[in-house]
């Protein structure tokens, strides 16, 4: 969060025991247990499901299928 504090647009609140990534009203990510997570489109989410990204799951009971893992390469 340190690091993405100085986008002018970006607020973060507090959800599913992390933070959610807001720009303007926008809500695009999740920062959970220090891992970011992007909403992925059908368009992009292929990429992710190849290049092995996990999908967004804060408790064995929940998943959010629409928001992936960004890992470096």
């Amino acid at each position: 969060m340190d690091q993405l504090e100085q986008v002018s647009s970006l607020r973060f609140q507090r959800m599913f025991g992390g933070f959610g990534l807001y720009s303007e009203e926008r809500f695009f990510g999740i920062i959970h247990q220090r891992r970011l997570y992007f909403r992925t489109p059908d368009e992009t989410r292929r990429a992710y499901e190849k290049a092995g990204m996990s999908v967004f799951q804060p408790s064995a009971k929940q998943s959010l299928k629409s928001y992936y893992e960004v890992q470096s390469g």
